[in-house]
């Protein structure tokens, strides 16, 4: 074998060999946190609070990471039982090089002797520099609340979409072609120069 088909073999293998090895990227981000009153009350007294509190913290796939802490405050605030489903509250999630996204998150309130917050969740994905991330947001209960403020974590499991799986074969394929090509036109040169001699 030649030694240039040798170093283009070489090179190619190394280029995936390299594909494969590099390391996952981490995206630092925040979250503004974000806050509803109000919630299914019938006698204006403000009642019930669902509130984001903003949180940072770095993306590095696969992972769970922590978006907020929820507090749902719950008091008087109804004559009679109701449910109130289709609600949305939204927050914008900011990446360190500027890049945002909003983040509506479906929910719904359940008023009684007890209240009840339930957090749908659901699935976004954003681009952040060269990578492209997957959130899926997990769903969340409080409840039942019978007065008072309670707590709980708003999760979701956050990974890095891989390229797609023919990019590095397509990569490596052009690149073995274009170094064929090469090779081919300078040795034309070359036959073309020893008969000229």
């Amino acid at each position: 074998m030649p030694i240039s088909r040798k170093i283009a073999t070489g090179s190619v293998l190394v280029f995936l060999l390299a594909l494969q090895c590099a390391p996952s990227s981490a995206a630092t981000f925040s979250t503004s946190g974000a806050s509803e009153a109000g919630l299914g009350d019938q006698i204006g007294s403000g009642f019930d609070i669902l509130t984001l509190q903003s949180t940072s913290g770095t993306f590095t796939g696969p992972a769970t990471i922590t978006l907020n802490t929820v507090d749902f405050t719950a008091g008087i605030n109804a004559v009679a039982p109701a449910t109130y489903s289709n609600l949305f509250i939204t927050e914008a999630l900011a990446f360190n090089n500027g890049i945002q996204q909003q983040l509506t998150l479906p929910f719904s309130v359940s008023i009684n002797y007890t209240d009840m917050l339930s957090i749908a969740g659901g699935t976004f994905s954003f681009l952040d520099g060269d990578s492209t991330w997957q959130l899926v947001v997990n769903p969340l209960i409080l409840g039942p609340n019978p007065g008072g403020t309670m707590s709980g974590y708003l999760t979701a499991q956050v990974s890095e979409v891989p390229l797609p799986a023919a990019l590095p074969l397509f990569a490596s394929g052009l690149g073995g072609m274009s170094l064929l090509s090469w090779w081919r036109k300078k040795r034309k040169l070359n036959i073309g120069a020893a008969a000229a001699r």
